[in-house]
């Protein structure tokens, strides 16, 4: 009966704690995780990561690891492209099949879903 009460009263709180929010709102977890694994079906994330210096990388994101122990960094596949600080004009890098950027270099990410690519 203890036990019964006390997972009533957890998800009690668990929906005090969430109401109002949209559904699929996840109030805990990885942000890095949930902010770039859940994705609408038939789309693919196409990421900008902003880097500390001023530049702009897009691509279509291939892989990411946020894991202290295995290192931080995003993967972006072709297509890819670079946009200079203080540019507006993007240089696309078709030579290139992917890019690693580490995690310190990167000031934030945006991500936008478009259909699904063909693989590169």
């Amino acid at each position: 009966m203890l036990l019964a009460s006390a997972l009533l009263i957890a998800y009690g709180l668990f929906r005090f704690r969430t109401r109002g929010k949209p559904e699929g709102f996840r109030p805990s977890g990885d942000v890095w995780l949930h902010g770039l694994s859940d994705q609408p079906a038939g789309k693919v994330p196409y990421v900008g990561l902003h880097l500390v210096d001023g530049r702009l990388v897009e691509g279509k994101l291939y892989a990411f690891t946020f894991d202290v122990e295995k290192g931080r960094g995003l993967v972006v596949a072709k297509p890819i492209r670079v946009t200079q600080a203080n540019e507006t004009l993007a240089q696309d890098l078709p030579n290139l099949d992917r890019l690693i950027v580490d995690a310190s270099q990167i000031s934030f990410v945006t991500v936008v879903y478009v259909p699904g690519m063909p693989a590169s």
